[in-house]
């Protein structure tokens, strides 16, 4: 079994078939050593070997034109008889070497008639077949049923069954054993990135360790290529606030013209949140969080209200309660990013929650420009400005969608962005029910 574990896939499959083999001749000569030890009582060789001198006798002395209907003639229940013109003997198959010698024993007639048994093959009629030959080298085939004689037929279909079973169960065992690792394999590549590197452990054929070998290091790298710029970035925004503190304070103390201190109180906003969206966006929107019940209506509500005592147009359709399992603030968060964003660009907000048959869904709509069609599965990349499809005063880094796209797929679930047909942007949040129904969870 260490011989087998240390083998490559190729290895493997050699030795599989190997066996099969080996189990094939095996029960073959099992088979065929049996065969030659069949025998029956003396009575019923007695039996047989009568019929046969019988049917030898009349059908040597009858007519070539006759043969035939004589063979029918000695035809019955359990014994079937057939002529043929020419020496037609049939293919050597399992021959029952014992039996004929019991015959011809019981009647030394048959010694010069080349008599021989064989096991019929399967669907034949009968359970043994055989042939004699004739003086003018014709040939009579003749068929017994015999209860004794149908273990060796079923050993024979044993034997033609079980080095197949045999091999479809090794290929089974050998194809689970290769697909463990690679399953594992594949639930680790889809965690690369985020979080610490899970290492895979090296197990299955020499190819795969190679393979999970290779994936090891690779997640390895890409962790550290990740962490380093996250935390140089990290390092940046957090260093930037300082600097922007103070220039805050001088403007504020200049305390130059109202038009002149509003551009740059504005511009210095803008710059805190550009920071403030990187190290959102670099903190993983909340990835670590364990999941809690939130009520997602009244999420959605409290949003809403907020830009509504800011005076904006912004509306809510849904239930008045509606409760899952999510992360709450990183949810709170894509909701908001998605109000702020249909705001900005359209000046109006529809925000809606509802439950379906497979998801949760939150729908943002907007009656604004919408965004290029081509330019639809860009919109989601970090750092993709959309100003050509929206306004070109729009501020920020293109981080806003691209948090939103985080959250949901962290929360197991996808935004999808669409253009309205009567003009606008709906962006919606589907989380499927298996993750985040509170009831399904309690029952899991």
């Amino acid at each position: 079994m260490r011989l087998f574990s240390r083998m490559g896939l190729m290895g493997r499959l050699l030795a599989i078939v190997a066996m099969a083999v080996a189990l094939d001749m095996v029960a073959n000569a099992f088979l065929f050593e049996r065969a030659n030890e069949f025998s029956v009582q003396g009575d019923e060789a007695e039996r047989i070997a009568e019929h046969l001198v019988i049917a030898h006798r009349l059908l040597d002395e009858a007519p070539v034109d006759r043969r035939e209907h004589i063979a029918v003639r000695l035809t019955t229940g359990g014994f079937a008889v057939a002529w043929a013109a020419g020496d037609v003997r049939p293919e050597r198959n399992v021959q029952l070497d014992a039996l004929a010698a019991q015959v011809i024993d019981s009647e030394p007639e048959l010694r010069n008639a080349a008599l021989r048994f064989t096991l019929s093959a399967l669907g034949q009629r009968g359970d043994i077949h055989g042939s004699m030959a004739l003086s003018d080298s014709s040939s009579v085939h003749f068929s017994i049923e015999m209860h004794t004689a149908r273990t060796l037929n079923l050993e024979r279909i044993a034997v033609l069954a079980v080095p197949t079973l045999l091999l479809i169960i090794l290929a089974c065992v050998l194809v689970q054993a290769v697909l463990a690792p690679l399953r594992r394999l594949v639930h680790a590549s889809a965690h690369v990135g985020s979080g610490q590197p899970q290492p895979v452990e090296e197990v299955g054929p020499a190819e795969v360790r190679q393979l999970i070998h290779a994936f090891n290091a690779m997640q390895k790298r890409i962790h550290e290529l990740v962490r380093n710029r996250n935390v140089t970035v990290a390092a940046l925004c957090h260093d930037l606030r300082t600097p922007l503190l103070r220039l805050r304070l001088r403007v504020d103390s200049l305390a130059p013209s109202g038009r002149d201190s509003e551009a740059l109180f504005a511009d210095i906003e803008e710059l805190e949140a550009l920071v403030g969206s990187m190290q959102a966006y670099l903190d993983g929107a909340g990835e670590s969080g364990p999941r809690e019940r939130v009520d997602l209506a009244v999420m959605a509500m409290t949003i809403i209200e907020k830009e509504q005592d800011l005076g904006r147009n912004a509306t809510y359709s849904g239930p008045e309660h509606l409760d899952i399992m999510a992360r709450s603030l990183p949810l709170r968060r894509a909701i908001g990013n998605l109000v702020q964003n249909a705001l900005h660009y359209g000046g109006n907000v529809a925000l809606s929650v509802s439950r379906n048959d497979n998801d949760y869904v939150i729908s943002v709509e907007d009656d604004g420009p919408g965004i290029g069609e081509e330019m639809l599965e860009d919109a989601v990349q970090p750092f993709v400005r959309l100003d050509d499809a929206r306004r070109r005063d729009a501020p920020g880094m293109g981080l806003g969608l691209a948090i939103v796209d985080r959250i949901a797929r962290t929360e197991g679930g996808e935004l999808v962005l669409r253009n309205r047909e009567q003009g606008g942007l709906s962006a919606t949040i589907r989380l499927p029910l298996a993750l985040h129904d509170p009831t399904l969870i309690n029952q899991a």
